[in-house]
């Protein structure tokens, strides 16, 4: 399984304008300045979950119910009692 997130940031940042022009007596003349403007930035971030702790987990509560539920059908088969109607019985309490 994978999350996707992204942010977007802006940055103010200021550009050199430049511009030219010739007077009426054929001088050229040159003058810049600095004009802001806004410079986006768009990050993204892409993680990937990490199935080994999900599956160890998973794998763990296996091992512990696995064994029960096996005793409970064997039982069931064997001595044709609901084990836990006679776990009721003995315990009416829990």
């Amino acid at each position: 399984m994978y999350t996707l997130t992204y942010k977007e940031e802006i940055e103010i940042r200021y550009k050199t304008v430049t511009s030219s022009y010739t007077d009426a007596d054929g001088n050229e003349h040159t003058e810049s300045h600095e004009e802001p403007y806004e410079y986006k930035k768009l990050i993204v971030t892409l993680e990937k979950k990490r199935w080994i702790l999900l599956s160890e987990r998973y794998f763990s509560l296996i091992l512990i119910i696995y064994p029960i539920m096996k005793f409970y059908l064997q039982s069931k088969r064997k001595y044709g009692v609901d084990l836990l109607e006679m776990v009721a019985v003995i315990f009416p309490r829990l």
